[in-house]
């Protein structure tokens, strides 16, 4: 699997499949500050407006990962919208009905090639994981935790061998610490992981360093993106 892949802040990322454009969890206002009063330590990535994207893809319902106020403004796009059903009930408020309810254990393709799972994820009622593999191939692809405190049941995720993860490691509000989530790279076994959930909010981030010093052990490859600096990713399965 090759792709090019863009960190928004946050748990926003733009995956690019060459076969299709995936968006996840944008955060492209200041929503957050408006109601809860805190500030983004980093400025807004792009306009709604501006995203090239043919999906969307929702992990949960909080502000920082489903920004209603910029998601409404996208209501006539030609962009098909996933998420748990928290999500579309809120896609539907907005008046996009162009969407899919993505629950956990559920699985779909989308670009014609690339398979997305649906993972487990202990954060809110319906909160899930994302896990991207090609099309026919059962192993190997990137994992994407979503917001989850570390739980056993997130190893299940195993059984598909993900080659890399993006892992939550800020510590608060419902996330594993970066201990915990070097643990969790360590059991599932992953090649390469990839810090998240940091750096947007002042009272809400962690130093991805103290993750890369907990991954050190493992033998797990400690990965870096840069914001807004797109990076390419080739990775491998079993069968391919």
């Amino acid at each position: 699997m090759e792709f090019e892949i863009t960190w928004l802040g946050q748990a926003g990322y733009i995956l690019d499949f060459g076969c299709c454009r995936v968006c996840i969890d944008p955060y492209l206002s200041n929503t957050v500050e408006e109601i809860e009063g805190m500030k983004r330590m980093v400025p807004v990535p792009v306009k709604p407006e501006e995203l090239d994207v043919d999906y969307i893809l929702f992990t949960h319902d909080h502000l920082d990962h489903f920004d209603q106020v910029s998601i409404c403004r996208l209501a006539h796009r030609p962009i098909t919208f996933m998420g748990p059903g928290s999500c579309i009930g809120k896609l539907e408020e907005c008046g996009i009905h162009n969407n899919t309810r993505l629950e956990r254990y559920q699985q779909t393709v989308v670009g014609g090639r690339i398979t997305l799972r649906a993972a487990y994820a202990c954060h809110t009622r319906d909160s899930i994981g994302l896990l991207f593999q090609d099309k026919g191939n059962d192993t190997g692809g990137l994992y994407i935790t979503g917001d989850t405190e570390y739980t056993e049941k997130l190893t299940e995720i195993k059984s598909y061998a993900p080659d890399a993860m993006i892992v939550c490691i800020n510590g608060k509000l419902g996330n594993m610490d970066y201990r915990s989530a070097a643990r969790l790279a360590q059991e599932i076994g992953v090649k390469t992981a990839i810090p998240c959930h940091y750096g947007m909010f002042g009272e809400n981030t962690e130093d991805p360093e103290n993750f890369r010093s907990a991954l050190s052990p493992t033998g797990v490859e400690y990965r870096e993106l840069k914001f807004m600096r797109p990076e390419k990713a080739v990775l491998t399965s079993v069968n391919s």
